[in-house]
């Protein structure tokens, strides 16, 4: 949640509509948005047993997982928006945030590098957001966070990858 102490800069005062509509207040940043809409967030790892890839097995293992799920939420060439965001902590303990915005198409092998070096630590999470069908898809380095319109749309994607989900009760 953004507390009064954090700052969200957003550089597309469009999207505030698109998040606003997903009932996710205005901040398109993952883990911020887990308490807005916890009833329908779903999160799907990359491993079971580990958090990061090792190998060029692994690195195929995430991009295939994250084109199933993308494809699930998204039709091929539909109009979304890709959010990065930058977080630093002030003096005084406060975090920041700014959030960096721009309309796009889906296509998994736009992402793939993108999607790679995160999970590699070489770039920062990111956010695909659909304007149309109200689903966002954030991607962090062990996986994936998912928030639809509906809970039905929730449950129908943790049945569909079951194989997936967090073992956790609270499902991180």
């Amino acid at each position: 949640m953004i507390e009064d102490d954090q700052r969200v800069i957003v550089d597309d005062h469009t999207l505030d509509e698109a998040v606003s509509r997903l009932g996710l207040g205005a901040a398109p940043i993952g883990h911020l948005l887990l308490t807005r809409a916890p009833s329908r967030w779903v999160r799907f790892h990359f491993f079971k047993s580990k958090r990061h890839p090792q190998s060029v097995e692994d690195d195929a293992v995430i991009f295939d997982k994250f084109t199933a799920i993308g494809d699930h939420l998204f039709t091929p060439n539909q109009p979304i928006t890709v959010c990065v965001w930058n977080v630093w902590t002030d003096v005084e303990d406060r975090d920041h945030y700014k959030c960096q915005c721009r309309d796009t198409f889906w296509s998994p092998m736009a992402w793939r590098e993108r999607l790679l070096d995160m999970a590699h630590f070489q770039t920062n999470s990111f956010m695909l957001l659909s304007r149309d069908n109200c689903v966002a898809l954030s991607c962090y380095d062990g996986g994936f966070d998912v928030f639809t319109r509906t809970t039905a749309h929730r449950d129908l994607l943790r049945v569909e990858f079951s194989e997936w989900l967090s073992e956790r009760h609270d499902g991180l």
